[in-house]
Order: structure tokens, then C-alpha cells, then sequence
């Protein structure tokens, strides 16, 4: 019998707001900031430092460039992002959920009864097993569908009916036995370079392989223009101070904002500047001085050829739907990155073959064409030299 402090009637818990309901008000409150503060530094730089300091101190030639090159700057960085929002909007650059992901955000819709007890297996909290030919989470019931069914069982068809896709690829990566890389949350296998995120009902978007290339040219136009307003308006205070004049108080919280903006861009652009050189993802660039690689890479007598009666010098696998293809999988060693192509190539792959598209946020980046046949994304030179070092020749 349950002591009677149990049973007495207890206030529900305080919840603070949802995430959804952040998301919806950072969607407003965010870009109407942004408006502000950039209609106000308008102010300020067209009418107190060009026109007061300037124009009307009989220095027009001055006052209009700074008008025209604030203008042309605003402009550039004003476009650049609307492209990125826009096309969050329309390309956010998202892998679909799979169907047990999907079966199971609308049985919470629902509130039909969920597997309360099912849990990612790198988390400790159930290990997958199988019993009898049917898959199972540990020891807890599952749910069943209307053809008896369960929630684990349609996963694991949705797995077998969505690896066909990377089946005609010569090389992809892969687990240590020879998978691809499976989202337990999305219910769905990760294309190569594809990360789970947690964050994308918190932020109005996410920088993807769809946005990387305006967010580049955002941060890029950003940085010239927070940096033309800290050394514009520096300038001319310094010349108040010098010529015994009052300082303007909207100049001196310009100098400010325009310093720490100026940094703020500088390292996000510089950031963002060197993981594209480099060809890494965000992800990818937290642990590139260690991190390894498991590749499948397809078998071809080009690259190894072996008699009948040998065997090979790695571990091989085979997968359904490609009879008679055998993979090997190999690994990376630790730092290298196999999308590395050069440093010329790594820029051109996000940012475009010509000046115009590194210059004009217009058309997406050759990255996000995934039309090859023999990966997702070009390699560079290690996976050959991982193909050699298996073979030893």
C-alpha cells in the first residue's frame, strides 16, 4: 500500500515555454532587431557622418562616397541574407524522416500508446536483439500496427527499402560493419556528411550544404560593412576630438557596436572561410585532427584483383539488392579527410567555377548536385591511398 504523502493531490510543475513557441517568436522579434539596429546605424552614418560632418563642412565629394559605399555594402549584405532566408524557406537542405520516425510523432499527436521504453542503444538504456527472426527492443512491449507488426519490425523494412539508394554508389561511408550510418531519431539512413541536429525547432534555420555558399557571401559583405562604418565614423571622431568639438553621442555608441559587430562578423567569416578551404562541415571540423572513417568502397578488378583462391587482405560485405557486388571497408587514418580536394577545388565545390557566382549570391553551390554515380560528394586522393594501403600495392 502506497504511503498516504503519495496520494495527496500535487501542483503541477512550472513549464516554461516551448520550444516551438521560442522558434515562433525568435522568427519575429529577430529580424525586426536586425531592422532596428540597422536603420538606426543608417541614421547615424548618412545623417551624422556624412551629412553633418561632411556634406555640410563643404567636403560633398567625401559625403557622397561614404553615402554611395554605405549604400552599396548594405545592399550586397541585404540581399545575401534574404537569399539565405529565402531559401531556408524553400530548400532547407533536410533529409526526410523515415517512416518509423513519422508512425511515431503521429501516435504522440494521437496520444495513442507510445514505446515509452524504446531508447537510442548508444544511450544505454535497451539494446536491439533479435529472437525468433523478429527484431525486438529488450524485454518492454512495442507497438503493434494493424497487421501485427512491430514499431521495430517496420523499421527494419523501412532500412532494407531505404539502403537500395546507396547501393550504386562505388564508395560511401559506412559503420564498422559495413552499413551506412543509421538515424535512430530520424528513423532513417544519413547521407554521406549528413549530421543530426536537435536545434531545428529552436532557430528559424540551419546553415547547410543549400546555404553555405550565402552564408560565405553574408558574412563576407558583413564584415566589409561593419568594417567601413568602425573606421568611417573612427575617423571623424577623432577629428571632433582634435578640432575641440562635442562628441556625438550616436557616434560614440556607433564606434562601439561597429567594433564588436566587426568582430563578431571577422571570426564567423574567417571561420566559415577556412572549413571551406579545408572541405569540412562544421561537424566534421571539431574533431578533423582525429577523427577516422569507415568507407565502403565497391570491389573492381581495376583496383583489386585476386585469384580464386585468395582471399582478400580486408573485410568485405555484400547488400540487398546489389547481387554480386561485394564491398570492402576500409578506414581512413586518423585526420584525414577523404572530401579533401585541394584548396582551389574545396572553394570552387561550395562557391561556383566563376567570379560571378563567388560574388553573387544567385545559384547554389556545385556541392549540392548529387547526381554522381560513384559517391555523394567527389572524393580526394585518400580514398586512393586507403585503397592502396589495403591492397599493398
Amino acid at each position: 500500500m502506497a504511503p498516504a504523502a503519495n496520494l495527496a493531490p500535487q501542483t503541477p510543475a512550472c513549464r516554461g515555454p516551448s520550444q516551438q513557441t521560442i522558434a515562433r517568436w525568435s522568427a519575429v522579434t529577430v529580424p525586426l532587431m536586425i531592422l532596428a539596429i540597422v536603420s538606426w546605424a543608417s541614421y547615424v552614418v548618412i545623417g551624422k557622418l556624412a551629412l553633418e560632418r561632411l556634406v555640410r563642412r563643404g567636403e560633398h565629394g567625401a559625403g557622397i562616397a561614404v553615402i554611395a559605399v554605405y549604400c552599396v555594402l548594405l545592399f550586397t549584405t541585404a540581399v545575401a541574407y534574404l537569399r539565405i532566408i529565402t531559401t531556408i524557406r524553400v530548400d532547407p537542405g533536410l533529409v526526410s524522416l523515415g517512416r518509423g520516425s513519422a508512425d511515431e510523432k503521429r501516435r504522440k499527436r494521437k496520444g495513442g500508446r507510445r514505446h515509452h521504453h524504446h531508447r537510442h542503444p548508444r544511450e544505454g538504456h535497451g539494446e536491439r536483439r533479435k529472437s525468433g527472426g523478429k527484431h525486438h527492443l529488450g524485454n518492454e512491449g512495442v507497438f503493434e500496427d494493424e497487421e501485427g507488426r512491430t514499431w521495430a519490425e517496420r523499421q527494419y523494412e523501412e532500412k532494407l527499402k531505404r539502403l537500395e539508394k546507396f547501393v550504386p554508389r562505388e564508395v560511401f561511408v559506412c559503420d564498422y560493419d559495413g552499413l551506412p550510418l543509421w538515424c535512430d531519431k530520424c528513423s532513417n539512413w544519413k547521407p554521406d556528411r549528413t549530421h543530426h541536429c536537435s536545434d531545428l525547432g529552436r532557430v528559424g534555420g540551419i546553415v547547410s550544404e543549400t546555404t553555405m555558399k550565402f552564408f560565405i557571401q553574408f558574412t563576407f559583405y558583413g564584415t566589409l560593412l561593419t568594417l567601413f562604418i568602425l573606421i568611417v565614423d573612427a575617423i571623424l571622431l577623432a577629428r571632433d576630438k582634435s578640432n575641440g568639438r562635442s562628441i556625438d553621442s550616436h557616434m560614440a555608441v556607433l564606434l562601439g557596436f561597429g567594433g564588436l559587430f566587426t568582430l563578431f562578423a571577422v571570426g564567423i567569416f574567417g571561420n566559415t572561410f577556412f572549413m571551406t578551404l579545408r572541405n569540412l562541415t562544421t561537424v566534421e571540423a571539431l574533431n578533423r585532427a582525429n577523427a577516422t572513417y569507415h568507407l565502403s568502397v565497391l570491389i573492381t578488378p581495376s583496383w583489386c584483383n585476386r585469384r580464386n583462391d585468395e582471399q582478400y587482405p580486408f573485410r568485405t560485405t555484400t547488400y540487398p539488392g546489389a547481387p554480386g557486388a561485394l564491398y570492402a571497408i576500409l578506414m581512413t587514418r586518423p585526420g584525414d579527410n577523404p572530401w579533401d580536394l585541394g584548396t582551389l577545388k574545396n572553394w570552387k565545390a561550395v562557391m561556383g567555377e566563376s567570379v560571378f557566382d563567388w560574388v553573387l549570391p544567385l545559384r547554389y553551390s556545385p556541392c549540392t548536385n548529387h547526381d554522381r554515380q560513384d559517391s555523394e560528394f567527389e572524393f580526394g586522393t585518400v580514398v586512393e591511398t586507403v585503397k592502396r594501403e589495403a591492397t599493398g600495392y
